[in-house]
């Protein structure tokens, strides 16, 4: 099928590529120039795979509905599909390898939705395939198993999901993702997989018994020596491991991550007097915290974190959660590390009043009210207020996302005004409220784009002038630009201040109201920008900084400290007297 009979196709003329609204997952070249894409829906969920002989210029689409359907019928189940017609099914993500020793094979996996299954069959959850006649049609590969969802029922295969050939021989494929759980043990076992005969049968390169085999989980890249295709390297969420012999019957993994800064920060919260003291949510490594400005951090719960806070009356107490919705409190600055120290005696976390069946994001944002002891917003698809620092919960507003599936992202609270909330959703609104929650007002503007609402921030000393950022790229949304939208009338009106920011994702937004550093601080995917007031155009802030994603931006102009966290390079800080 070519590409313009594709429903949802955007061809872009510069390149002749066409875009679809999540872009591309994966693009890979085999042994003879010709190259393959994955392109797929927002988040990557349902996947086009996509052939170009000629270097871009044109592009077929590759059907793999074989595939789907045996896989379907194998496993007992019904396939969830995101159109009427059953054309596009629920794959979420399909990463690619194409051969460089024998053109024809490519291998190819992802994660799969389905509705329902029969009563007796145990179900999956992702899949591999491969083609040995480059692409035309491909082969179900059953062996592989649940390699990146660990046999849950998750997008996973969107975040972690290795899929590599030998460069040397076709026949020896390497996949790899999340864990699965070893039933005896409960050992991380299947984080890597290897076939040594075209993926009829694999092996787990990663078994528990051997405790030198123990890797981190969430493995994103595998890489071969240029010299010797046996020595291979992996890049999980825990850093760098190398085996030195992939064949071997018993694999010893090297962890090879002492003095590199590779840990994931996705959350940075900062001290509400003292600059040295800062604490951070993690990708799959849950809370660090420092008392040195960072010259060391210490591991202080498991598992995975995000938002992090600082109590602002009391600053001994710090607040983080454990995905979904499992609200956490630490009482002595972060330590204890285990989960007494964090989850309340019952170790079921700060939960009372909250709803599990929400709509809860991995990483559901909270925020404090520095001008009310106790006080602190959590947000699912709806907002929920806690007056005694999480013991009880209860909601305050109604359902405020579009979608079915839609949640709020972030939430921010006017630092003038502590009745003043403003909610941005993943379905790309914004709402407020003014009386404390009592009253909701949709103030999305009809110029916002329809991306996700990754940041709110408020003026500290007006609470009629907000920003908001969104992620996502304009080549995705081109009749609905623009990142960055500034109001200072409460939300009725929204004037876009992108202005000459590169195209690319927004993270994080922090205002400063200091006349010597009055302006708008931006993170992202380049750095950090500032909109300095009464300036006209973005300027790249601050040296020193490598070049990494800003996942989030925290500044105290009483400490005069900002706190840059990147996603893989660590926390960085500027101080601003």
């Amino acid at each position: 099928m070519a590409c313009e009979d594709l429903g949802g196709c955007v061809p872009n003329p510069d390149s002749g590529i066409t875009a679809y609204l999540g872009g591309f997952m994966d693009l890979e070249m085999s042994g003879d120039g010709t190259l393959y894409a994955s392109l797929c829906n927002v988040e990557c969920y349902g996947v086009h795979l996509l052939r170009s002989p000629d270097q871009g210029e044109s592009w077929d689409e590759l059907d793999y509905s074989d595939v789907v359907q045996n896989w379907e019928d194998e496993n007992g189940v019904e396939v969830e599909y995101l159109d009427s017609a059953k054309e596009v099914p629920y794959i979420a993500g399909l990463e690619l390898s194409a051969s460089q020793s024998d053109p024809n094979v490519i291998l190819a996996g992802g994660g799969i939705h389905w509705l329902q299954r029969d009563e007796d069959a145990e179900g999956s959850w992702s899949f591999a395939m491969r083609s040995t006649d480059a692409g035309e049609s491909w082969e179900w590969l059953p062996e592989a198993g649940d390699y990146c969802t660990g046999g849950g029922s998750s997008d996973q295969c969107t975040y972690d999901n290795i899929v590599e050939i030998d460069p040397t021989d076709a026949d020896v494929m390497y996949l790899g993702g999340s864990l699965s759980d070893e039933e005896d043990t409960h050992n991380w076992i299947g984080i890597i997989r290897r076939s040594d005969d075209g993926g009829d049968s694999w092996s787990d390169m990663t078994p528990s018994d051997n405790e030198e085999s123990f890797m981190h989980p969430d493995a994103h890249g595998l890489d071969f020596d240029p010299s010797d295709s046996n020595v291979v390297w992996v890049g999980t969420d825990g850093g760098v491991y190398r085996n030195p012999d992939a064949t071997a019957g018993s694999p010893v993994w090297e962890k090879l991550s002492e003095g590199l800064n590779t840990l994931l920060f996705l959350h940075v919260a900062l001290h509400p007097t003292d600059p040295n003291y800062l604490i951070g949510g993690l990708q799959d490594n849950a809370n660090a915290y420092t008392e040195n400005g960072g010259e060391t951090w210490h591991g202080a719960s498991q598992g995975d974190a995000g938002y992090t806070g600082v109590d602002p009356f009391q600053p001994n107490i710090v607040y983080s959660y454990y995905p979904q919705f499992y609200f956490s409190r630490n009482e002595n600055g972060g330590e204890g590390g285990g989960d007494e120290a964090w989850f309340g005696p019952d170790q079921n976390g700060y939960i009372s009043g909250l709803d599990g069946s929400d709509n809860w994001l991995f990483y559901p944002s909270f925020v404090l009210d520095a001008n009310n002891e106790g006080v602190i917003y959590f947000a699912s698809n709806r907002v929920y207020k806690t007056e005694d620092r999480g013991d009880n919960w209860e909601p305050i507003s109604d359902y405020l996302n579009q979608s079915d599936y839609g949640s709020i992202q972030t939430l921010a609270l006017a630092p003038s005004d502590s009745d003043t909330l403003y909610a941005g959703t993943t379905d790309g609104t914004v709402w407020v409220t003014t009386n404390g929650g009592n009253d909701w007002s949709d103030i999305s503007d009809r110029g916002f784009p329809p991306r996700i609402v990754n940041r709110l921030a408020v003026d500290p000393d007006d609470p009629q002038t907000a920003y908001a950022v969104f992620g996502g790229f304009v080549l995705q949304t081109p009749d609905a630009p623009g990142h960055v939208f500034r109001t200072t009338d409460g939300g009725e009106n929204w004037e876009d201040i992108t202005l000459n920011l590169p195209d690319s994702p927004l993270s994080s937004v922090v205002v400063d109201g200091r006349s010597q550093h009055a302006g708008v601080y931006i993170g992202g995917a380049l750095g950090v920008w500032v909109l300095q007031k009464d300036a006209e155009q973005w300027l790249p802030y601050g040296t020193g900084m490598p070049f990494s994603l800003v996942s989030d931006l925290q500044l105290n102009p009483e400490t005069g400290l900002m706190a840059a966290a990147t996603y893989g390079r660590s926390v960085w800080t500027i101080e601003m007297p």
